[in-house]
């Protein structure tokens, strides 16, 4: 876990011991507020422990949904049911990474955009399979259309991982899943081309080239699964480090207000009494 140290926050972060928002200043101060070092603030992901659990549960999916292809591809037969079950996992991991951070701003929904086109996709699929028992040309374009807005969704999911992963926890998971999202929309790229020109009528030797597309897109994926599979683990690593400092700041936090709170209490019974001493007098 680690940030520039004079890099200034863009993100609207409360401090850990005083709650004081420290959007813009710079990572290596203090909160003006209460003195507290930011960079212990940030240690923690922004405080907050429910989005931190959140955030991990998502990483979670995405590790089994690689596991559970990787799996099944192995076992040729079972890949279809493999590839259903890597569909429904990576929306629900899409839906957890995209829980929005409680202090950022209601108007920012990007974070929300991977598994709104993931769904999009898995919808389109599921209708053109439905389709193809009564017109198989639309049950055709249906899936063709939801297997790019899968892919789509797949790119824009690791590219907001990755944004994650540079702004708070880990800039090796964030390397990672930039080059992941390169490589799943090249991936993409050579699927949608191969099989096109496998499929294409007429010559160009359209059945080899298109084969040998196919062929390379498949080492591809399987490299980048397993890819993926290393930087899920760095991110799981990280965000259960970033959820334990997070529990003992809210704890510190908790503390501070507490003891700011019989503190004022105290001087208020004190200033008080003073008047009341006097007029005894």
């Amino acid at each position: 876990m680690s940030l520039l140290p004079e890099r200034p926050l863009v993100d609207h972060l409360p401090c850990a011991s005083c709650h004081y928002d420290l959007h813009g200043l710079k990572t290596s101060g203090l909160c003006p507020e209460c003195g507290w070092p930011i960079n212990k603030t940030l240690e923690a992901g922004g405080l907050d422990y429910r989005w931190l659990v959140a955030i991990h549960s998502g990483v979670q999916a995405l590790l089994v949904a690689h596991y559970v292809l990787l799996g099944s591809a192995v076992m040729c037969f079972l890949l279809p049911i493999g590839v259903c079950f890597f569909i429904i996992l990576m929306l629900g991991g899409a839906v957890e990474l995209g829980t929005p951070h409680p202090n950022a701003p209601a108007t920012d929904v990007r974070s929300k955009r991977p598994a709104r086109v993931i769904g999009a996709g898995m919808i389109a699929c599921m209708a053109g399979v439905i389709l193809l028992a009564g017109a198989p040309v639309l049950g055709a374009l249906f899936i063709a259309l939801g297997m790019a807005l899968l892919a789509i969704g797949k790119v824009l999911l690791w590219r907001h991982f990755a944004n994650l992963m540079e702004n708070r926890f880990s800039r090796a998971a964030a390397r990672g899943g930039v080059t992941l999202a390169w490589a799943y929309g090249v991936f993409a790229s050579l699927l949608i081309f191969g099989l096109g020109v496998y499929f294409w009528p007429g010559g160009y030797n359209g059945g080899d080239i298109g084969s040998g597309l196919l062929v390379f897109g498949v080492v591809l994926w399987g490299l980048a699964s397993g890819g993926a599979i290393i930087t899920l683990h760095i991110a799981s690593k990280v965000l259960r480090e970033a959820m334990g400092i997070s529990r003992s700041l809210e704890r510190t936090g908790e503390r501070h207000v507490v003891k700011e709170k019989v503190g004022r209490i105290v001087k208020e019974r004190t200033s008080a009494a003073i008047p009341r001493d006097h007029s005894d007098e």
